[in-house]
C-alpha cells in the first residue's frame, strides 16, 4: 500500500463533496486546507467510499485542498474472490432469480390465451338458451 498526495486547487466555495483521483482505503484519508494568508487547516471529513469524500462546511474560495491516503489495491477485473458461501449464496439467488423468471414467462403466455368478457358473455348467452330449451322440453 502507497500513500499518496494529491492537491485540489481552487475550490469553488460551494462544493462539498470531492474526489480522489484513485481509490483509498477506510479511514487512512487526511485533508490538509490550505488557504493564503490563513494558517493551514486539518479538515475533518466524511468517507462516502471508494474515491469520494464530503467536508462539511464548504472550503472557502480559491482555498487548496491537500489530500493524504493511502491507496487501496484495484484489483483486475475477473478476478474471483468470493468466499464457498458467498458463491453458494449467489447460486441460489440465481435459481429462484430463473424459477421467477419462467414463472413470469408461464403468467405472460396464460395472459395472452385467457377469455375476454366478450366472449364469455357469448358462451353464457348460449348456456342461458339452452338451459331454457332443457327446461321448456321437460316441464310442459
Amino acid at each position: 500500500m502507497t500513500q499518496k498526495l494529491q492537491v485540489i486547487e481552487d475550490v469553488n466555495g460551494t462544493d462539498l463533496l470531492f474526489q480522489t483521483e484513485s481509490p483509498f482505503i477506510k479511514d487512512t484519508l487526511e485533508v490538509l486546507e490550505k488557504n493564503s494568508p490563513q494558517p493551514d487547516l486539518i479538515r475533518q471529513v466524511v468517507e462516502m467510499g471508494d474515491t469520494y469524500f464530503k467536508i462539511e462546511p464548504a472550503p472557502p474560495i480559491g482555498a487548496d485542498l491537500y489530500c493524504y491516503y493511502e491507496q487501496a489495491d484495484i484489483k483486475l477485473i475477473g478476478t474471483d474472490e468470493l468466499s464457498p458461501w458467498e458463491k453458494a449464496n449467489i447460486e441460489k439467488m440465481m435459481s429462484i432469480i430463473a424459477f421467477q423468471d419462467q414463472s413470469i414467462r408461464n403468467l405472460e403466455a396464460s395472459m395472452e390465451q385467457r377469455v375476454t368478457y366478450l366472449e364469455m358473455n357469448k358462451y353464457v348467452e348460449v348456456i342461458e338458451r339452452q338451459l331454457k330449451e332443457i327446461q321448456s322440453s321437460l316441464l310442459p
